[in-house]
């Protein structure tokens, strides 16, 4: 996926950063996500919970959504992330490099009810910054931007460290995907 994107321009004079999709889009995403399963993650050897450039989600399905973000320049040396999401069936996925390199840890089963999508708006920018995943018993699992350009931050019960996305949470909100 492209390190960055051309913002959309919207009639209010800001830039529009969407989610960029790849192997599908926000309507097929919707409808397959909706009541699957979590059942694990991977990330390469030596990325955190904080700072992940490579960061996968993989369903009960063989199905995988692979994370990671974009970083472009808006207005002057402001850079804005948004979110990079990519879906792959795991029998499409051959062994390369970076397959060897990434280690795959089980979770328990993470039934998915609901997903929103966290927004970070200001004066000049409006970015589609992460993607929540909501279960049972308010459990969630977000994937945002992170701080370091074209990294993700994730939060989750089976994620340890620390959750250091780009935009502080209390200064986004929440949409439905």
């Amino acid at each position: 996926m492209k390190p960055y994107i051309t913002p959309e321009i919207l009639p209010s004079g800001k830039r529009l950063l969407s989610f960029q999709y790849e192997g599908t889009n926000r309507h097929e995403i919707e409808n397959l996500l909706k009541w699957n399963h979590i059942i694990g993650y991977s990330m390469p050897e030596g990325h955190t919970f904080q700072s992940a450039w490579i960061f996968r989600l993989i369903l009960r399905e063989g199905i995988f959504l692979e994370f990671s973000s974009a970083c472009t320049q808006v207005i002057g040396w402001q850079e804005v992330g948004s979110l990079n999401i990519l879906l792959k069936n795991s029998t499409e996925v051959g062994v390369s490099d970076e397959e060897l390199i990434l280690k795959t840890i089980e979770i328990s089963e993470f039934r998915i009810e609901k997903l929103e999508k966290m927004v970070h708006e200001d004066a000049d920018v409006i970015s589609e910054c992460g993607l929540i995943f909501r279960g049972p018993h308010d459990q969630e699992i977000v994937i945002a931007v992170g701080t370091p350009p074209g990294s993700v931050s994730i939060f989750s019960e089976f994620s340890h460290g620390a959750f250091e996305p780009q935009f502080l949470t209390s200064s986004c909100y929440r949409a439905s995907v």
